[in-house]
């Protein structure tokens, strides 16, 4: 009974007791731990913010600097966007 899909729990006879139910109940508990669990990720994710690069000697980059280097200009974009072939 280990593997069992939706449609073979509700076709279960009514020995094995209310099946349906135990079946919604587990779905809904699903859910809410589903949901529980992208809050967490997300509250992590703002409060471990993502670490600062470092140069080649071991030094913070400025936020200057990386704001610069995250930039893309018009012509980057085209070669991003271009098919493989073309160099």
């Amino acid at each position: 009974m280990r593997n069992l899909t939706p449609s073979t729990l509700a076709a279960l006879p009514a020995t094995f007791g209310p099946a349906a139910e135990l079946e919604r109940a587990f779905n809904a508990r699903r859910s809410e731990l589903a949901s529980q669990e992208r809050a967490t990720t997300l509250t992590w994710m703002a409060f471990f913010p993502r670490p600062r690069s470092r140069d080649g000697r071991g030094r913070f980059l400025s936020k200057a600097w990386l704001d610069r280097a995250e930039a893309f200009t018009t012509a980057d974009l085209a070669w991003f966007r271009s098919p493989l072939g073309e160099v």
